[in-house]
């Protein structure tokens, strides 16, 4: 088990994630692995760091450096996608099944690697996800991830009508201090705007946010070149096992 866990997290690094993703990837108990990555941390020299509660990532030797590349490593965040229901008012009737109502859409709430996943579903065929990465921006390798996640999930939507209408981008400069300002914020488009600010107390960050209406795919393409994406260290799919289907929108608030 450990040496599964270790190696997980070797191929996904620098990527962070939680002990019930590592659960769900690798098929094991969540709580076995959670006293599994207990006893990793413990040991002398242990190839595992925490730098937040409940979020593990493997520490970068010589090999994953150099896969990373020389440049800054871009993240996203505040993203927002968009499809089109198959079927007329197949959308509007599941949501009849949410928790919460307001003229005539339904909301849901889903987890996706430890961040909250926000699904609107419309009487008038259209489906809207948000994701809640405020505090943990994504890799690109997470977020394709999450669109093949979000694709299985919410089946009833047509996968080529998928588009991405929000998006934010950011790179943190460590070792870095902003001197007599806090932050910086710059308007140059009608649907873009720019923001540098002071993250940490050493770190500053360069954010663009934009709202794109690009299709997924063709997002997903100009998204890999742009973070020069490499060999693929993942999954080409998320699968999920027979118990999140069959939960779909049985948890919704939990």
């Amino acid at each position: 088990m450990r040496d599964r866990i270790v190696d997980y997290l070797y191929r996904i690094a620098p990527d962070e994630v939680s002990p019930k993703t590592i659960a769900r990837v690798l098929r094991m108990n969540h709580s076995t692995v959670t006293k599994e990555m207990y006893r990793i941390l413990a040991e002398k020299d242990s190839p595992v760091l925490s730098e937040r509660r409940g979020w593990y990532r493997h520490k970068l030797d010589i090999d994953a450096i150099a896969k990373l590349g020389l440049s800054k490593r871009i993240e996203l965040h505040g993203i927002k996608l968009e499809g089109a229901s198959l079927t007329v008012n197949t959308a509007y009737s599941l949501a009849g099944q949410a928790k919460r109502q307001y003229r005539k859409r339904g909301t849901y709430k889903e987890m996706f690697e430890g961040r909250v996943v926000t699904i609107t579903v419309h009487e008038m065929d259209l489906c809207e996800v948000w994701i809640n990465t405020s505090e943990v921006p994504m890799s690109f390798h997470q977020f394709d991830r999450f669109q093949s996640w979000t694709k299985e999930l919410l089946d009833f939507v047509d996968a080529f009508s998928w588009k991405i209408t929000q998006l934010g981008l950011n790179v943190d400069v460590r070792e870095m201090n902003l001197e007599g300002l806090t932050s910086l914020k710059l308007n140059v488009f009608r649907n873009a705007w720019f923001q540098i600010y002071q993250r940490g107390q050493d770190v500053v960050r360069f954010e663009a946010h934009m709202f794109p209406n690009l299709h997924l795919e063709e997002a997903m393409m100009i998204l890999s070149r742009l973070v020069e994406t490499k060999v693929p260290v993942r999954e080409s799919e998320y699968i999920r096992d027979s118990q999140e289907k069959t939960d779909r929108f049985d948890h919704s608030y939990r």
